[in-house]
């Protein structure tokens, strides 16, 4: 299992490689989809750091915080592609493909009709800030119901 961090990086990498803009907001949505369909495949997550359902669609907090800075603008700190089995770099390829070219507000959205989301998000007017786990099983349970579909 992998830190969310070594995912993140994984993605600031491609961004620079392929010159791509990457936020911090869309780094955010592309590490829950990440996370998301790894437990649909793979029955386990691909990291094991807290995703939390804020306000703008899921989020990391400790990802978040290191690429605060950035605010709105693209992350431009130069990464080094990180050392990654091909498994785990072959299915991140897959998820690219899916996401990685999306808008950010796009992404937003789209959390933002997913069921992991609203569940952890029950009782929350839209603008209301929130702490609350979004939970692996809620996820895993999500992405297995879209890939059947």
């Amino acid at each position: 299992m992998y830190r969310a961090s070594e995912i993140a990086e994984y993605f600031i990498w491609l961004a620079h490689d392929t010159g791509a803009l990457l936020t911090n907001l869309k780094l955010q949505k592309l590490l829950y989809y990440s996370q998301g369909w790894h437990l649909a495949f793979f029955k386990k997550p691909l990291f094991n750091d807290e995703i939390q359902a804020w306000v703008h669609g899921p989020v990391i907090p400790s990802i978040y915080k290191k690429y605060k800075k950035f605010q709105w603008n693209p992350i431009t700190d130069s990464i080094k592609k990180p050392t990654l089995d091909l498994k785990t770099n072959d299915f991140l390829g897959l998820v690219s493909k899916a996401y990685f070219y999306r808008d950010p507000y796009e992404l937003e959205l789209m959390t933002h009709q997913e069921k992991p989301w609203i569940n952890a998000r029950k009782g929350l007017k839209p603008e209301v800030n929130s702490s609350n786990a979004i939970h692996e099983k809620d996820m895993q349970n999500y992405f297995i119901s879209v890939m059947r579909a």
